[in-house]
């Protein structure tokens, strides 16, 4: 399945948006988990200056979102990678929207179940992201109330990183929220 552009979608890229504009110093972003490649097409046509890469696990994902920035003369390097599996440069900016639902069961799903508690890909990814950081780079992250985010911030603590909310939405089941996080100064 290919996960589609959606109110966490948005909020990735509202969030993303944000920082860029603040934060001119970014040049480098790699968006994990890109899908069809609907934000980082966005965010190049936003910001065409900056230098985006999308990795995802999904090819069939990653052809769609080829398709989509040939179409639109977007040059954004696509990556198949499991994560940071084939991921060797490193960036001023991370972004990643994880699948976050608890596993269900019943029916399995790589674009939305994050793990048993929903938050297991998120906390192997913060473990390995900052070996693909500049030293002054930072990484938002959508959680959802769903995925027990408490225990994602104290694996932020654990690593030493400091981190913040940028934006949240509250949806009819859920909250989710983007934060920032970066290394401690």
């Amino acid at each position: 399945m290919i996960y589609d552009f959606s109110e966490d979608s948005k909020l990735l890229l509202d969030s993303t948006e944000l920082v860029l504009s603040q934060d001119k110093s970014i040049k480098d972003i790699l968006e994990m988990g890109c899908g069809p490649g609907e934000v980082l097409l966005r965010l190049h046509q936003k910001f065409p200056d900056k230098n985006f890469t999308g990795a995802d696990k999904n090819e069939e994902a990653l052809k769609i979102a080829k398709d989509n920035f040939t179409k639109n003369k977007a040059n954004i390097k696509l990556i198949h990678s499991d994560l940071f599996s084939n991921i060797s440069e490193k960036y001023d900016l991370i972004i990643f929207n994880p699948p976050y639902l608890p596993n269900d069961e019943e029916f399995q799903d790589i674009s939305l179940h994050g793990g048993k508690k929903g938050n297991e890909i998120s906390i192997k990814f913060l473990r390995e992201a900052l070996d693909y950081l500049k030293s002054h780079g930072k990484i938002i992250l959508l959680m959802s109330s769903l995925s027990h985010p408490e225990e994602i911030e104290q694996e932020i603590k654990n690593l030493k990183l400091k981190f913040s909310k940028i934006k949240q939405k509250k949806l009819f089941f859920e909250e989710i929220s983007c934060y920032l996080i970066e290394r401690d100064k």
